[in-house]
Protein backbone atom coordinates (compact mmCIF):
# COMPACT_ATOMS: atom_id res chain seq x y z
CA UNK A 1 0.00 0.00 0.00
CA UNK A 2 2.90 2.36 0.72
CA UNK A 3 4.25 1.60 -2.77
CA UNK A 4 0.81 2.35 -4.25
CA UNK A 5 0.71 5.68 -2.41
CA UNK A 6 4.17 6.55 -3.79
CA UNK A 7 2.97 5.80 -7.34
CA UNK A 8 -0.09 8.01 -6.94
CA UNK A 9 2.01 10.80 -5.43
CA UNK A 10 4.28 10.57 -8.49
CA UNK A 11 1.25 10.89 -10.78
CA UNK A 12 0.05 13.82 -8.71
CA UNK A 13 3.41 15.57 -9.13
CA UNK A 14 3.35 14.97 -12.92
CA UNK A 15 -0.17 16.37 -13.19
CA UNK A 16 0.80 19.49 -11.28
CA UNK A 17 3.78 20.05 -13.57
CA UNK A 18 1.55 19.56 -16.62
CA UNK A 19 -1.00 22.00 -15.23
CA UNK A 20 1.77 24.58 -14.77
CA UNK A 21 2.92 24.11 -18.38
CA UNK A 22 -0.64 24.47 -19.70
CA UNK A 23 -1.25 27.57 -17.59
CA UNK A 24 1.96 29.18 -18.86
CA UNK A 25 0.95 28.26 -22.42
CA UNK A 26 -2.46 29.84 -21.90
CA UNK A 27 -0.91 33.09 -20.70
CA UNK A 28 1.45 33.13 -23.67
CA UNK A 29 -1.42 32.44 -26.08
CA UNK A 30 -3.49 35.24 -24.57
CA UNK A 31 -0.59 37.66 -25.03
CA UNK A 32 0.02 36.61 -28.66
CA UNK A 33 -3.70 36.67 -29.50
CA UNK A 34 -4.18 40.16 -28.13
CA UNK A 35 -1.25 41.48 -30.19
CA UNK A 36 -2.35 39.78 -33.43
CA UNK A 37 -5.96 40.83 -33.12
CA UNK A 38 -4.94 44.40 -32.39
CA UNK A 39 -2.51 44.79 -35.30
CA UNK A 40 -3.89 42.42 -37.99
CA UNK A 41 -7.61 42.25 -37.19
CA UNK A 42 -7.94 39.10 -39.34
CA UNK A 43 -11.18 37.16 -38.76
CA UNK A 44 -9.76 33.77 -39.88
CA UNK A 45 -6.77 34.08 -37.58
CA UNK A 46 -9.08 35.11 -34.76
CA UNK A 47 -11.05 31.87 -35.07
CA UNK A 48 -7.85 29.79 -35.06
CA UNK A 49 -6.56 31.57 -31.96
CA UNK A 50 -9.92 31.12 -30.26
CA UNK A 51 -9.90 27.36 -31.00
CA UNK A 52 -6.35 27.06 -29.65
CA UNK A 53 -7.29 28.91 -26.48
CA UNK A 54 -10.43 26.81 -26.02
CA UNK A 55 -8.45 23.58 -26.43
CA UNK A 56 -5.93 24.78 -23.88
CA UNK A 57 -8.71 25.53 -21.38
CA UNK A 58 -10.22 22.07 -21.83
CA UNK A 59 -6.81 20.47 -21.28
CA UNK A 60 -6.34 22.43 -18.04
CA UNK A 61 -9.80 21.35 -16.81
CA UNK A 62 -9.02 17.71 -17.60
CA UNK A 63 -5.73 17.94 -15.70
CA UNK A 64 -7.45 19.58 -12.71
CA UNK A 65 -10.09 16.84 -12.65
CA UNK A 66 -7.41 14.13 -12.75
CA UNK A 67 -5.42 15.94 -10.06
CA UNK A 68 -8.44 16.05 -7.72
CA UNK A 69 -9.18 12.38 -8.33
CA UNK A 70 -5.59 11.38 -7.58
CA UNK A 71 -5.65 13.55 -4.43
CA UNK A 72 -8.79 11.80 -3.16
CA UNK A 73 -7.26 8.40 -3.90
CA UNK A 74 -4.09 9.30 -1.96
CA UNK A 75 -6.19 10.50 1.00
CA UNK A 76 -8.23 7.25 1.06
CA UNK A 77 -5.10 5.11 0.82
CA UNK A 78 -3.44 6.97 3.69
CA UNK A 79 -6.54 6.48 5.83
CA UNK A 80 -6.56 2.73 5.10
CA UNK A 81 -2.82 2.56 5.79
CA UNK A 82 -3.30 4.27 9.17
CA UNK A 83 -6.05 1.79 10.11
CA UNK A 84 -3.88 -1.17 9.09
CA UNK A 85 -0.93 0.20 11.08
CA UNK A 86 -3.13 0.49 14.18
CA UNK A 87 -4.29 -3.13 13.75
CA UNK A 88 -0.70 -4.24 13.18
CA UNK A 89 0.38 -2.49 16.39
CA UNK A 90 -2.24 -4.41 18.37
CA UNK A 91 -1.27 -7.72 16.72
CA UNK A 92 2.43 -7.13 17.43
CA UNK A 93 1.61 -6.24 21.01
CA UNK A 94 -0.29 -9.50 21.46
CA UNK A 95 2.37 -11.54 19.69
CA UNK A 96 5.21 -10.10 21.80
CA UNK A 97 3.92 -11.59 25.04
CA UNK A 98 6.62 -13.22 27.12
CA UNK A 99 6.21 -16.83 28.23
CA UNK A 100 6.64 -17.84 31.87
CA UNK A 101 7.34 -21.29 33.26
CA UNK A 102 6.77 -21.55 37.00
CA UNK A 103 7.66 -24.68 39.00
CA UNK A 104 6.11 -25.13 42.44
CA UNK A 105 7.35 -27.75 44.90
CA UNK A 106 4.84 -28.73 47.60
CA UNK A 107 6.02 -30.84 50.54
CA UNK A 108 3.29 -33.04 52.13
CA UNK A 109 4.24 -35.27 55.09
CA UNK A 110 0.89 -36.69 56.29
CA UNK A 111 -0.10 -40.27 55.45
CA UNK A 112 -3.67 -39.56 54.36
CA UNK A 113 -4.55 -37.92 51.09
CA UNK A 114 -6.16 -34.49 51.38
CA UNK A 115 -7.49 -31.81 49.07
CA UNK A 116 -6.16 -28.35 49.84
CA UNK A 117 -6.49 -24.92 48.21
CA UNK A 118 -3.20 -23.36 47.27
CA UNK A 119 -2.90 -19.57 46.93
CA UNK A 120 0.15 -18.51 44.96
CA UNK A 121 1.64 -15.02 45.32
CA UNK A 122 4.37 -13.94 42.93
CA UNK A 123 5.85 -10.77 41.52
CA UNK A 124 5.81 -9.92 37.82
CA UNK A 125 7.41 -7.20 35.75
CA UNK A 126 6.16 -5.01 32.93
CA UNK A 127 3.29 -3.58 34.98
CA UNK A 128 2.93 0.00 36.23
CA UNK A 129 0.34 2.68 36.91
CA UNK A 130 0.27 6.42 37.39
CA UNK A 131 -2.42 8.90 38.39
CA UNK A 132 -4.20 11.01 35.82
CA UNK A 133 -6.71 13.74 36.63
CA UNK A 134 -9.57 15.46 34.85
CA UNK A 135 -10.62 18.89 36.13
CA UNK A 136 -13.62 20.67 34.65
CA UNK A 137 -14.72 24.26 35.28
CA UNK A 138 -18.46 24.15 36.09
CA UNK A 139 -19.67 27.73 35.71
CA UNK A 140 -17.95 30.23 38.00
CA UNK A 141 -18.64 28.49 41.30
CA UNK A 142 -17.89 24.75 40.98
CA UNK A 143 -15.14 22.37 39.89
CA UNK A 144 -15.69 18.77 38.77
CA UNK A 145 -12.71 16.59 39.70
CA UNK A 146 -12.06 13.03 38.51
CA UNK A 147 -9.25 10.79 39.77
CA UNK A 148 -8.12 8.21 37.17
CA UNK A 149 -5.48 5.50 37.03
CA UNK A 150 -3.52 4.96 33.81
CA UNK A 151 -2.40 1.31 33.82
CA UNK A 152 0.26 -0.31 31.62
CA UNK A 153 0.01 -4.12 31.61
CA UNK A 154 2.72 -5.91 29.61
CA UNK A 155 3.41 -8.83 31.93
CA UNK A 156 2.97 -11.45 29.19
CA UNK A 157 -0.25 -12.89 30.59
CA UNK A 158 -3.85 -11.70 30.44
CA UNK A 159 -5.57 -10.87 33.73
CA UNK A 160 -9.19 -11.96 33.47
CA UNK A 161 -11.85 -10.96 35.98
CA UNK A 162 -9.40 -9.85 38.68
CA UNK A 163 -9.84 -7.80 41.84
CA UNK A 164 -7.56 -4.80 41.36
CA UNK A 165 -5.55 -3.08 44.10
CA UNK A 166 -3.41 -0.06 43.24
CA UNK A 167 -0.71 0.93 45.70
CA UNK A 168 1.11 4.26 45.96
CA UNK A 169 4.00 2.70 47.87
CA UNK A 170 7.46 2.64 46.29
CA UNK A 171 9.42 -0.53 47.19
CA UNK A 172 12.67 1.11 46.05
CA UNK A 173 12.34 3.93 48.61
CA UNK A 174 14.33 3.24 51.75
CA UNK A 175 12.45 3.12 55.05
CA UNK A 176 15.55 3.90 57.11
CA UNK A 177 15.10 6.58 59.78
CA UNK A 178 16.51 9.93 58.54
CA UNK A 179 19.48 11.32 60.46
CA UNK A 180 20.85 14.86 60.70
CA UNK A 181 24.56 15.52 60.42
CA UNK A 182 26.44 18.22 62.30
CA UNK A 183 26.81 21.64 60.71
CA UNK A 184 30.15 23.28 61.40
CA UNK A 185 31.26 26.86 60.74
CA UNK A 186 34.82 27.80 59.89
CA UNK A 187 36.60 31.14 59.70
CA UNK A 188 37.15 31.74 56.00
CA UNK A 189 37.84 34.86 53.95
CA UNK A 190 34.58 36.29 52.64
CA UNK A 191 34.30 36.16 48.87
CA UNK A 192 32.56 38.87 46.89
CA UNK A 193 31.07 38.31 43.47
CA UNK A 194 29.62 41.30 41.68
CA UNK A 195 27.17 39.06 39.88
CA UNK A 196 25.61 38.20 43.25
CA UNK A 197 25.25 41.75 44.55
CA UNK A 198 21.71 42.11 43.31
CA UNK A 199 19.49 39.06 43.00
CA UNK A 200 16.76 39.42 40.41
CA UNK A 201 13.63 37.32 40.60
CA UNK A 202 13.30 34.72 37.87
CA UNK A 203 11.13 35.80 34.98
CA UNK A 204 9.06 32.70 35.61
CA UNK A 205 7.20 34.34 38.48
CA UNK A 206 4.44 31.84 38.06
CA UNK A 207 6.80 29.12 39.23
CA UNK A 208 7.67 31.21 42.31
CA UNK A 209 4.10 31.73 43.41
CA UNK A 210 2.39 28.59 42.19
CA UNK A 211 3.15 26.30 39.27
CA UNK A 212 -0.49 26.09 38.21
CA UNK A 213 -0.68 29.66 36.90
CA UNK A 214 1.09 28.53 33.73
CA UNK A 215 -0.97 27.54 30.70
CA UNK A 216 -2.44 24.02 30.86
CA UNK A 217 0.32 22.72 28.52
CA UNK A 218 3.10 23.77 31.15
CA UNK A 219 2.36 22.37 34.53
CA UNK A 220 4.04 20.44 37.31
CA UNK A 221 6.42 17.66 36.39
CA UNK A 222 4.59 14.38 37.10
CA UNK A 223 7.84 12.78 38.29
CA UNK A 224 8.25 15.20 41.20
CA UNK A 225 7.29 14.04 44.68
CA UNK A 226 7.46 10.55 46.19
CA UNK A 227 5.81 8.41 48.80
CA UNK A 228 8.06 9.98 51.41
CA UNK A 229 6.14 13.24 51.03
CA UNK A 230 2.91 11.57 52.03
CA UNK A 231 4.27 9.46 54.83
CA UNK A 232 3.06 5.90 54.22
CA UNK A 233 1.50 4.64 51.00
CA UNK A 234 -2.16 3.81 50.55
CA UNK A 235 -4.26 1.48 48.40
CA UNK A 236 -7.00 2.02 45.85
CA UNK A 237 -9.40 -0.90 45.63
CA UNK A 238 -11.32 -0.97 42.35
CA UNK A 239 -15.04 -1.43 42.92
CA UNK A 240 -15.64 -4.40 40.59
CA UNK A 241 -13.70 -7.21 38.87
CA UNK A 242 -11.90 -6.13 35.73
CA UNK A 243 -10.03 -7.70 32.80
CA UNK A 244 -6.62 -6.32 31.82
CA UNK A 245 -5.09 -7.80 28.68
CA UNK A 246 -1.33 -7.80 28.21
CA UNK A 247 -0.60 -5.24 25.49
CA UNK A 248 1.34 -2.06 24.84
CA UNK A 249 -1.72 0.17 25.05
CA UNK A 250 -2.45 1.75 28.42
CA UNK A 251 -5.90 1.72 29.99
CA UNK A 252 -7.53 4.44 32.10
CA UNK A 253 -9.84 3.57 35.00
CA UNK A 254 -11.95 6.06 36.93
CA UNK A 255 -11.30 5.66 40.66
CA UNK A 256 -13.34 8.48 42.20
CA UNK A 257 -14.92 11.81 41.29
CA UNK A 258 -16.39 14.73 43.20
CA UNK A 259 -17.79 18.22 42.71
CA UNK A 260 -16.72 20.99 45.07
CA UNK A 261 -16.99 24.75 45.51
CA UNK A 262 -14.29 26.83 43.85
CA UNK A 263 -13.12 30.43 43.68
CA UNK A 264 -12.09 31.76 40.28
CA UNK A 265 -9.88 34.81 39.85
CA UNK A 266 -7.88 36.25 36.99
CA UNK A 267 -4.08 36.34 37.33
CA UNK A 268 -1.95 38.63 35.15
CA UNK A 269 1.82 38.06 35.20
CA UNK A 270 3.30 39.87 32.16
CA UNK A 271 6.75 38.37 32.71
CA UNK A 272 5.21 34.92 32.19
CA UNK A 273 2.17 35.45 29.94
CA UNK A 274 1.00 38.39 27.84
CA UNK A 275 -2.62 37.81 28.81
CA UNK A 276 -4.53 37.13 32.07
CA UNK A 277 -5.22 33.54 33.12
CA UNK A 278 -8.16 32.07 35.00
CA UNK A 279 -6.95 30.65 38.31
CA UNK A 280 -9.25 28.18 40.04
CA UNK A 281 -8.83 27.52 43.76
CA UNK A 282 -10.56 24.59 45.47
CA UNK A 283 -10.21 22.26 48.44
CA UNK A 284 -9.41 18.55 48.21
CA UNK A 285 -12.61 17.23 49.81
CA UNK A 286 -11.76 13.57 49.22
CA UNK A 287 -10.48 11.36 52.00
CA UNK A 288 -7.15 10.69 50.31
CA UNK A 289 -4.30 12.80 48.96
CA UNK A 290 -3.89 13.90 45.35
CA UNK A 291 -0.45 12.65 44.37
CA UNK A 292 1.71 14.29 41.65
CA UNK A 293 0.36 13.60 38.19
CA UNK A 294 -0.76 14.96 34.84
CA UNK A 295 -4.08 16.79 34.56
CA UNK A 296 -6.45 17.38 31.65
CA UNK A 297 -8.17 20.76 32.06
CA UNK A 298 -11.64 21.48 30.66
CA UNK A 299 -13.93 24.47 30.39
CA UNK A 300 -17.53 24.66 29.17
CA UNK A 301 -16.42 24.65 25.53
CA UNK A 302 -14.13 21.63 25.91
CA UNK A 303 -10.51 20.78 26.70
CA UNK A 304 -8.16 23.76 26.96
CA UNK A 305 -4.88 21.94 27.66
CA UNK A 306 -2.89 19.96 30.19
CA UNK A 307 -1.41 20.95 33.52
CA UNK A 308 -0.45 19.04 36.66
CA UNK A 309 -0.71 18.80 40.43
CA UNK A 310 1.89 18.43 43.13
CA UNK A 311 1.12 16.56 46.35
CA UNK A 312 -2.14 17.80 47.92
CA UNK A 313 -3.30 16.42 51.27
CA UNK A 314 -6.99 15.84 52.12
CA UNK A 315 -8.54 19.18 53.04
CA UNK A 316 -5.63 21.13 51.54
CA UNK A 317 -6.17 24.00 49.10
CA UNK A 318 -5.22 23.43 45.46
CA UNK A 319 -4.88 25.81 42.52
CA UNK A 320 -4.87 25.24 38.78
CA UNK A 321 -5.11 27.36 35.64
CA UNK A 322 -8.05 27.15 33.23
CA UNK A 323 -6.46 29.02 30.36
CA UNK A 324 -6.84 32.62 29.26
CA UNK A 325 -9.41 35.06 30.64
CA UNK A 326 -10.94 36.44 27.45
CA UNK A 327 -13.23 38.98 29.14
CA UNK A 328 -10.38 41.06 30.60
CA UNK A 329 -8.13 43.18 28.40
CA UNK A 330 -4.64 43.84 29.76
CA UNK A 331 -2.09 46.31 28.35
CA UNK A 332 1.47 46.38 29.74
CA UNK A 333 3.80 49.30 28.92
CA UNK A 334 7.39 50.05 29.94
CA UNK A 335 7.45 53.84 30.21
CA UNK A 336 11.07 54.41 31.24
CA UNK A 337 14.27 52.45 31.73
CA UNK A 338 17.30 54.67 32.20
CA UNK A 339 20.59 54.84 34.08
CA UNK A 340 21.97 58.16 35.33
CA UNK A 341 24.42 59.61 37.84
CA UNK A 342 23.29 59.55 41.46
CA UNK A 343 22.94 62.52 43.81
CA UNK A 344 25.93 61.30 45.81
CA UNK A 345 29.27 61.18 44.04
CA UNK A 346 30.45 57.75 43.02
CA UNK A 347 26.92 56.34 42.63
CA UNK A 348 24.55 55.54 39.79
CA UNK A 349 20.78 55.21 39.66
CA UNK A 350 18.65 52.92 37.50
CA UNK A 351 15.06 54.12 37.16
CA UNK A 352 12.31 51.88 35.82
CA UNK A 353 8.66 52.71 35.32
CA UNK A 354 5.76 50.59 34.03
CA UNK A 355 2.05 51.14 33.52
CA UNK A 356 -0.70 48.52 33.28
CA UNK A 357 -4.26 49.01 32.04
CA UNK A 358 -6.94 46.46 32.99
CA UNK A 359 -10.48 46.54 31.61
CA UNK A 360 -13.43 44.19 32.19
CA UNK A 361 -15.49 43.59 29.04
CA UNK A 362 -17.66 40.91 30.67
CA UNK A 363 -21.17 41.16 32.07
CA UNK A 364 -20.12 40.04 35.57
CA UNK A 365 -17.66 41.55 38.10
CA UNK A 366 -14.17 40.05 38.01
CA UNK A 367 -11.36 39.85 40.55
CA UNK A 368 -7.88 40.10 39.07
CA UNK A 369 -4.39 39.85 40.58
CA UNK A 370 -1.47 41.59 38.91
CA UNK A 371 2.10 40.51 39.80
CA UNK A 372 5.38 42.19 38.94
CA UNK A 373 8.91 41.56 40.23
CA UNK A 374 11.44 44.17 41.30
CA UNK A 375 15.12 43.58 42.18
CA UNK A 376 16.10 42.45 45.68
CA UNK A 377 19.34 43.84 47.12
CA UNK A 378 21.80 41.42 48.61
CA UNK A 379 24.37 43.99 49.85
CA UNK A 380 24.18 47.14 51.95
CA UNK A 381 25.68 49.45 49.30
CA UNK A 382 22.89 48.68 46.81
CA UNK A 383 19.50 50.22 47.62
CA UNK A 384 16.17 49.42 45.97
CA UNK A 385 13.33 51.88 46.61
CA UNK A 386 9.76 52.16 45.34
CA UNK A 387 8.70 55.63 44.20
CA UNK A 388 5.77 57.43 45.84
CA UNK A 389 3.97 57.66 42.47
CA UNK A 390 3.44 53.90 42.52
CA UNK A 391 -0.22 52.84 42.77
CA UNK A 392 -0.93 51.95 46.43
CA UNK A 393 -2.58 48.76 47.66
CA UNK A 394 0.17 46.31 46.73
CA UNK A 395 1.63 43.60 48.95
CA UNK A 396 4.70 41.38 48.72
CA UNK A 397 3.78 37.79 47.87
CA UNK A 398 6.49 36.52 50.21
CA UNK A 399 8.83 38.45 52.44
CA UNK A 400 11.99 39.56 50.62
CA UNK A 401 10.82 37.93 47.37
CA UNK A 402 10.51 41.17 45.42
CA UNK A 403 7.22 39.99 43.90
CA UNK A 404 4.56 42.68 44.30
CA UNK A 405 0.87 41.92 43.90
CA UNK A 406 -2.16 44.16 43.38
CA UNK A 407 -5.67 42.71 43.79
CA UNK A 408 -8.45 44.59 42.00
CA UNK A 409 -12.21 44.15 41.68
CA UNK A 410 -13.42 45.22 38.25
CA UNK A 411 -17.08 45.92 37.57
CA UNK A 412 -18.49 45.33 34.06
CA UNK A 413 -16.96 47.79 31.57
CA UNK A 414 -14.74 49.26 34.31
CA UNK A 415 -11.14 50.24 33.55
CA UNK A 416 -8.32 50.51 36.12
CA UNK A 417 -4.69 51.58 35.85
CA UNK A 418 -1.65 50.46 37.86
CA UNK A 419 1.66 52.34 37.92
CA UNK A 420 4.95 51.03 39.29
CA UNK A 421 8.17 53.04 39.52
CA UNK A 422 11.31 52.00 41.40
CA UNK A 423 14.97 53.02 41.65
CA UNK A 424 18.17 51.06 42.21
CA UNK A 425 21.12 53.03 43.69
CA UNK A 426 24.53 51.35 43.41
CA UNK A 427 28.27 52.27 43.38
CA UNK A 428 29.74 53.19 39.99
CA UNK A 429 32.25 50.33 40.15
CA UNK A 430 29.39 47.83 39.99
CA UNK A 431 28.24 46.78 36.52
CA UNK A 432 24.50 46.19 36.78
CA UNK A 433 22.25 45.39 33.83
CA UNK A 434 18.58 45.18 34.83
Amino acid sequence: MEKEIEDYEGKNSDLRNLRKILTDTRLKLAEVISKNLFYKKNEADSKKWFQALSGNRQSIQAVLSSDHEVGRTIKDLRKKLSELQDKLSVILSLSEKSSRITKILVSFTEAEKKEVRLNLTYQTGGVSWKPFYSVRMDGREKIEFEYLAEINQESGEDWNNINLLLSTSSPDVSGRRPRLSSQRLYDQKKKTDKDELVTLQSQSIAGESNAEVESPEAGVDPTTGSSEESGSGFLFRYSKPITLLSRKESKKLSLVSFTTDAVFTALYVPASKRYPLIRGSFKNVSGFPIIPGETAVFRQAGMVGKSGFGYISPGEKAEISFGSENEIRAVYRKESNQTKEGILSGTKVIEKSIRVELENFGKEPRTISFQEAIPVSGVESVKVSIDSTTTPGYAEVRKDSGILEWKLDLKPNQKREIKLKYKVNFPVEFDLNL
